[in-house]
């Protein structure tokens, strides 16, 4: 071996990879209809077997059918059900959260179908590349609002990626999540239907010197009055850099 690559062979074992965003995709329905995501030759936009995924599906309804939400396209390769969500107010949130490694190539990734005629559902799928594990998810409720909170986490170490998933319900009709400006990668959507929903997921990359990361409250580009009946969810979790 050349003395420059054993150096470059200890630069990678003292200097690891440090987890890193890679894609993102997101699709919508009316009608608590099933939210797939399509793919050309399996190949879902860049998504790829060994890439650590995050996902949510969220459907806004007048009852909870988390019970109905499922994914077994990701869960039948290696990627869990880490948050099960029911905030109940005139306009109810279901919020299903998933990570993990993806272990094989699913044929299809489809998010299921709820019993709820007039239900709005929206799923986002976000995968990254060099995460070893992560720390299990913080979630929070919200009633008579639909502006989701992540919660704060601390013990962060330098390069660790802070995700923050929210979706709310409420009877918009229209906007989405607006960007918040201190997220990267945000990936947002709004499904409308009698019961509405936005979904949404976004990163933050924690800085050397920094512990702990409180987001931001969210936002909409909706110009209509809060419905004081609407609802949200948050969900933050914490991806942690492979070991080499």
């Amino acid at each position: 071996m050349s003395n420059v690559a054993s150096i470059m062979g200890l630069a990678s074992k003292f200097n690891p990879p440090t987890p890193s965003f890679s894609g993102s995709d997101s699709n919508g329905k009316n009608n608590g209809a099933a939210v797939p995501f399509y793919s050309t030759n399996g190949d879902y936009s860049g998504l790829e077997v060994g890439d650590f995924v995050v996902a949510m599906h969220s459907v806004a309804s007048s009852a909870n059918y988390t019970g109905n939400m499922t994914c077994s396209s990701l869960t039948s390769n290696g990627v869990s059900e880490v948050a099960s969500m029911y905030v109940n107010d005139s306009y109810d949130t279901n919020l299903k959260v998933y990570a993990g490694e993806l272990t094989s190539r699913p044929s299809a990734i489809t998010f299921s179908s709820v019993p709820s005629t007039g239900s709005a559902g929206v799923a986002i799928l976000m995968w990254f590349k060099d995460v070893d594990s992560f720390v299990s998810p913080v979630t929070i409720e919200h009633r008579n609002t639909y502006y989701p909170n992540p919660a704060s986490v601390s013990n962060l170490s330098e390069g660790d990626i802070v995700v923050c998933v929210g979706a709310n319900a409420h009877n918009n009709n229209t906007g989405t999540f607006s960007s918040p400006t201190d997220l990267t990668n945000f990936t947002r959507i709004f499904q409308g239907d009698n019961r509405d929903t936005y979904g949404g997921i976004g990163t933050y990359v924690t800085p050397n010197g920094v512990s702990s990361f409180n987001a931001n409250q969210w936002t909409t580009t909706s110009t209509v009055t809060p419905n004081s009946s609407g609802s949200a969810a948050s969900s933050t979790l914490v991806l942690k850099s492979r070991p080499y």
